[in-house]
């Protein structure tokens, strides 16, 4: 979405938003009962308790340096960089508290994105919320919490690979049960601008299903145990006016640091007549006191349909990481049961929290005659949370790659044997959240 467009719906939500709330009147503004706050955002209460609306954002500034061996990676750039990573402005608010809404603007390069936006509805006393809008599908928990919450720079190489799109447009449902557990599902298709692997122009959209559960027998301040089972169906079109429709680059990533021009290593390549493919991602989180562990595995079920002699059957990819961090000042990170997420320590001391971090991630796109190339990526990181917006963050990522031919991913072709490929990175971000 350009960004004449863009501001154009900004300022008639804003219109929306001042005719909805009578009380942000220029009468109603002198009421005692209505106040504008600063703190963690731009806080608007009401004159009315059901209605409010916020308006925050955040702010990500990457430096990124890569350092390879002499024999390593030959011909292939990993140029340094200092970059904003991710910025965005959102806007979030309830009306008669069951209605829950919001939107976010994220600023890329020369442009401005519509990113999150999507109203949901709470019925009580069931707890179950209804979704409709522009948002992140079901997947596993790395990749559905805040990105301002990540334990490191960027998701492990599975997530990235597998948890595709990373917007769409849905509706959804979830609800708690026995204090527990909590079931959601989702039926979404593609956001505007989503490429071929998902919808053809001529085709229409094609529709995907996500269904996952959660179990918590323990989530209290500093005690939490977590488990999750993320099942996902990706239907593609495989043909048009009787011809095989390309699907490109349907799983790939980078190292689990990105600069402004990082090349992608690992990629699963096109595929000819493939209907779709089935997602399945399993789950574990544990905090106890200053500890978090996460752990996941994701298992891909692409279904390839006959066409090429060498295509022949269906194919599988996998990837799993474990990662942890031990918050050296005793501060706990906090956990959603109702989101099943897991969000930064608030630091309870003047200096701030300290935590250091531990990540170790794999990836393989090497089945039957695709390969793809695999990845073993190892991260240690230390995040210093200097107050409850400020975070500085620092990584040092160690990946060992079998790479695909990066002007021919996804060869069909086994390729040369040659010893596995080694990337030193280190990155350093600073981040703001209003």
């Amino acid at each position: 979405m350009k960004t004449p467009y863009l501001l154009n719906a900004f300022k008639g939500f804003l219109i929306f938003i001042l005719a909805y709330h009578p009380s942000i009147s220029a009468s109603a503004a002198t009421k005692l009962e209505s106040k504008i706050e600063s703190e963690g955002g731009v806080n608007v209460t009401l004159s009315n308790p059901d209605h409010s609306f916020k308006l925050g954002g955040f702010l990500q500034l990457d430096e990124i340096l890569f350092f390879k061996k002499r024999d390593s990676l030959a011909g292939v750039k990993f140029p340094n960089s200092a970059d904003i990573r991710n910025a965005s402005v959102n806007i979030t608010g309830d009306i008669y508290k069951n209605v829950n809404y919001l939107v976010t603007f994220a600023f890329e390069t020369n442009q401005v994105d519509l990113d999150d936006a999507w109203v949901t509805y709470t019925f009580e006393p069931s707890e179950t919320v209804i979704g409709l809008g522009q948002t992140t599908p079901l997947t596993p928990l790395e990749n559905v919490g805040q990105i301002w919450d990540y334990f490191f720079l960027e998701t492990s190489l599975a997530t990235t690979s597998f948890c595709i799109p990373d917007r769409v447009l849905g509706v959804s449902a979830s609800r708690p049960f026995y204090d527990q557990f909590t079931l959601s599902g989702m039926i979404y298709g593609p956001r505007t601008g989503d490429t071929n692997t998902l919808k053809d122009m001529k085709k229409r959209d094609r529709i995907a299903e996500a269904v996952k559960v959660t179990w918590s027998p323990c989530h209290e301040e500093g005690r939490v145990r977590h488990l999750g089972l993320t099942f996902r169906h990706q239907a593609l079109n495989h043909s048009l006016d009787g011809q095989a429709v390309l699907q490109q680059g349907l799983f790939s990533t980078p190292p689990e640091a990105v600069g402004r021009n990082t090349p992608t290593l690992i990629d699963s390549g096109d595929f000819l007549k493939t209907s779709g493919y089935n997602h399945i991602g399993a789950e574990f989180a544990i905090i106890s006191g200053p500890l978090t562990v996460e752990a996941e595995h994701h298992s891909v079920y692409v279904n390839r349909l006959p066409f090429l002699p060498s295509d022949n059957g269906n194919v599988m990819f996998y990837g799993w990481h474990i990662q942890g961090g031990y918050v050296l000042t005793g501060e706990s990170r906090n956990y959603s049961f109702s989101d099943g997420t897991i969000s930064n320590p608030v630091p309870k001391g003047p200096c701030g929290a300290l935590e250091i971090t531990a990540r170790l991630s794999y990836v393989n796109l090497i089945r039957k005659n695709i390969f793809g190339g695999s990845e073993h990526d190892f991260t240690l990181g230390l995040n210093w949370f200097v107050n409850k917006n400020v975070l500085i963050m620092a990584n040092y990522i160690l990946a060992r790659i079998n790479p695909t031919d990066i002007n021919n991913p996804g060869m069909r072709t086994a390729p040369p044997l040659s010893k596995t490929q080694t990337l030193n990175i280190f990155g350093l971000r600073f981040q703001v959240v209003f």
